[in-house]
């Protein structure tokens, strides 16, 4: 079945001509029973993209079988199966699905010694291909999760898929098929012998991964087992076997749904425990940390001002926390806000946020163009308690414009605020209480005048050094200069 809120995930050739770059790794729960019959194939609908058109980047898939919950491969379905260009299959620069061309690669044959057992898993890699010849860096990515209507080759949108043609496979009851670390996927209903799905073809090649399933599903004779990538986080996440690893993939995002939407009943939140200080040594501010974790509760509504509101949620916290992962959407047009991530503290013990304080950070973020004209867009405020009341705002729809000499980059590379840190609004009259949550809202403000469609991204999450500006790589920061935080 289909799972979990809409991902992506992101990476960068790195500046190398023919580089291998891993993306995705799906796993699956434990399997019953499987059998991969002669002439056995795999197809596949996921909506991709590539910075550019020069980017040249090509599918790029390993599929195998896990012994249980261990690193040892039973067997090998699809050797490193890599797409040429003379495929004319590149991936497009606007976010499309497509599936492997000329036609669906086949499964090896994993039968006598080497044939699943039960309690294997199977295991997908996914990433891309860069076989172009530029001297640049150049960017793909892969969305995952959301409950839509499946991928549809050649249109944006929809719930990603895996098609397993010949095979005959049992899940784990209550089991999913997901991606490691982030993605999760269930399996549908059986498909009858006549449900065989209809794929639409490419336009052109100009236009411009591992699970365990929920229900018992057997499969009959020559059957076709299609498997949603979904984004939940598998019960086992086996090491990558290729040569090229993929990255974690993007943290399981929550979709936060517009303000008509009712709210779902909130994950309870423990109390607070001991107070601990969370202010530098010196006093000078409170460094919390973009982590890739979920959040315990999460507001059913955003409020700061966007065109398109932010669809992910992570935990903002003083200890750096979680896998690299990123959020990504398009934007176009003079002034257009796009929100990419909300990130929610757990309850406060105490904050004072006194006249005069600032808010500094350091984030990885980068536009696809140059004329994509990207600057930063945050909004800050304390939520009263576990609710979706606003306590106060601190800062309120913060946009920064050419003035700043701040857009963008085509490369990721940490960014703060130009000219300076921001003020932020003292919440003198309703101060924050024991219980709050402080919510900084982030995204971009896109001051291009383009017809067309041009997307950014920021990182988040991992455990390394900091993010220092004008660097790539490192944990994402918030510094509330000033101020005063206790959780």
């Amino acid at each position: 079945m289909k799972g979990g809120p809409f991902g992506n995930v992101l990476r960068s050739d790195l500046d190398a001509t023919d580089a291998d770059i891993g993306l995705l790794l799906a796993i699956s729960e434990p399997i019953v029973s499987a059998s991969f019959l002669p002439g056995s194939s795999i197809r596949w609908g996921m909506e991709v993209a590539a910075q550019t058109l020069d980017a040249e980047l090509h599918w790029h898939a390993h599929v195998y079988v896990v012994q249980g919950e261990s690193d040892v491969v039973r067997c090998t379905l699809l050797d490193n199966y890599e797409e040429s260009v003379s495929t004319g299959n590149a991936w497009p620069t606007i976010p499309i699905g497509i599936g492997p061309q000329p036609t669906s690669p086949g499964l090896d044959d994993c039968s006598g010694a080497s044939a699943p057992q039960p309690g294997d898993r199977l295991a997908i890699e996914v990433g891309f291909a860069s076989q172009n010849t530029s001297a640049g860096s150049r960017w793909g990515f892969l969305n995952y999760g959301t409950t839509n209507a499946d991928v549809v080759l050649g249109a944006g949108g929809g719930a990603p898929w895996v098609d397993l043609m010949g095979a005959q496979v049992t899940f784990t009851t209550n089991a999913t098929l997901s991606p490691a670390a982030t993605a999760t996927a269930t399996l549908p209903p059986s498909p009858s012998a006549s449900a065989t799905r209809t794929l639409t073809p490419l336009p052109s090649a100009t236009n411009p991964p591992l699970a365990t399933l929920t229900r018992t599903a057997t499969r009959t004779a020559s059957p076709t087992v299609t498997i949603p990538v979904s984004s939940p986080t598998p019960s086992y996440s086996a090491t990558p076997s290729s040569t090229s690893p993929p990255a974690t993939p993007t943290h399981t995002a929550t979709v936060i749904p517009s303000s008509t939407v009712s709210a779902s009943t909130p994950t309870p939140i423990p109390t607070a425990q001991a107070s601990t200080p969370s202010s530098t040594p010196d006093g000078g501010g409170v460094r919390l940390y973009l982590t890739s974790e979920a959040p315990s509760y999460a507001p059913t509504a955003t409020y700061g001002t966007w065109w398109r509101p932010p669809l992910s949620t992570v935990k903002l916290s003083p200890s750096k926390g979680g896998v690299l992962g990123n959020s990504l959407r398009q934007g176009r047009d003079t002034a257009i806000d796009i929100g990419l991530l909300v990130a929610i503290s757990e309850p406060m013990a105490a904050a004072e946020f006194p006249s005069g304080s600032r808010l500094n950070w350091a984030i990885e973020a980068a536009e696809q163009a140059n004329d994509a004209d990207m600057y930063w867009h945050l909004h800050v405020y304390v939520l009263d308690g576990t609710t979706d009341t606003i306590r106060c705002t601190l800062l309120a729809d913060y946009r920064e414009d050419p003035t700043s000499n701040n857009e963008w980059s085509t490369l990721a590379l940490g960014r703060g605020p130009r000219p300076a840190p921001p003020f932020l609004i003292a919440c003198a009259a309703t101060p924050p209480q024991p219980g709050d949550r402080l919510v900084v809202e982030i995204g971009y403000i896109a001051r291009n005048q383009l017809s067309a469609w041009r997307y950014g991204f920021i990182n988040y999450g991992t455990t390394q050094a900091d993010v220092v500006e004008g660097a790539s790589g490192g944990a994402p920061w918030l510094e509330f200069i000033g101020a005063r935080i206790e959780f």
